[in-house]
């Protein structure tokens, strides 16, 4: 099969196709940019896409997780620093896959929605709000984005999530800074995301004329902390030792480009389809404040808008054929 996009921008809802001068470059958590893979053209989606012959795993379970979380955690508290652990949830995709990606993309208006598939990677549906880098004619952005709790809640923002928003918002900084980069920080806010908020903060800066060009600067911020960890090789050993499934596009990103213009969002709030089967990714960032229960029922909250669309389709699905009977 050739590989396809179609994409929505934040804040719109019709799904555009990739434009003459356009492409999509996917990049593979912990990868460089030389080994992105880029799609260009004006191919439609093909859902039939979701057959293509790549493996996927059996869900995570909490019987797994549990130690091994609990494990890190102690690790963590004579070591402080933070670990993102990410978990699946993999089942028949025999539902209609267009109407979910329709529903899903509708339950995040404010995301960069993409639909996405290459031989390498499989069908990808990704709905996420956060944005890695933006460079327009050297004028540069990025978003330090962390910590969780359902949407709607009011109460001031508990200790363990501050803390691990900073510990984002100080690993971008910082790199900036290496750079010789003056930046802008704004203050931190609270960003609704579907059916979770993130506290966030924004950086604006104007790439230098000579020294570390963007793409080597996307090199350097990618992973972030946010969906690997702080120090950033101990927690990716932790991640490689814990995970028994494969991220691909899971905690990379996604980046629309044109010219020497491009936007990165990193990859999060996305399912994989292959095979006939669909793999949901939840992760969750484990610091010494963390508790294993605690951090799985997250991973719960941030895959729940998936299946329950999954569940809605396939309950609408069995009531049709009842009623043909």
């Amino acid at each position: 099969m050739e590989p396809f996009c179609a994409f929505c921008l934040p804040g719109e809802s019709r799904l555009r196709q990739l434009q003459e001068g356009q492409s999509l470059m996917i990049n593979l958590f912990d990868t460089p940019h030389k080994d992105n893979i880029t799609i260009r053209g004006t191919r439609p989606v093909d859902y039939s896409a979701a057959q293509y012959p790549l493996p996927i795993p059996d869900s995570t379970s909490r019987e797994d997780y549990i130690p091994k979380v609990g494990a890190i955690i102690e690790e963590l508290r004579k070591a402080p620093g933070k670990t993102v652990i990410s978990t699946v949830i993999t089942g028949a995709a025999d539902f209609d896959i267009a109407l979910m990606a329709q529903r899903y993309f509708q339950r995040s208006p404010n995301s960069f929605r993409c639909i996405f598939f290459t031989p390498q990677t499989g069908l990808w549906i990704m709905a996420t709000p956060e944005l890695l880098m933006q460079c327009r004619g050297g004028e540069c952005s990025s978003m330090a984005l962390a910590g969780t709790r359902p949407a709607a809640t009011v109460e001031p923002w508990d200790q363990k999530n501050i803390h691990e928003q900073r510990m984002v918002s100080d690993f971008i900084g910082d790199i900036l800074s290496e750079e010789g980069i003056i930046y802008n920080l704004s203050d931190t806010f609270t960003l609704e995301a579907g059916n979770v908020q993130h506290i966030c903060s924004r950086f604006n800066w104007t790439m230098p004329k000579d020294g570390i060009t963007a793409l080597e600067l996307l090199d350097r911020l990618s992973p972030t902390p946010a969906l690997a960890g702080l120090p950033r090789q101990r927690a990716l050993e932790q991640i490689r030792q814990t995970e028994t499934h494969q991220r691909d596009c899971y905690g990379g990103y996604v980046a629309l480009c044109q010219g020497g213009d491009f936007t990165a969002y990193v990859g999060l709030r996305c399912l994989r389809f292959a095979s006939g089967k669909y793999e949901i990714f939840a992760g969750g960032g484990v610091t010494p404040e963390s508790t294993p229960e605690k951090e799985w029922e997250e991973t719960r909250l941030k895959a729940a808008p998936a299946m329950e669309i999954i569940k809605e389709i396939n309950a609408s699905e069995a009531s049709k054929a009842s009623k043909s009977l």
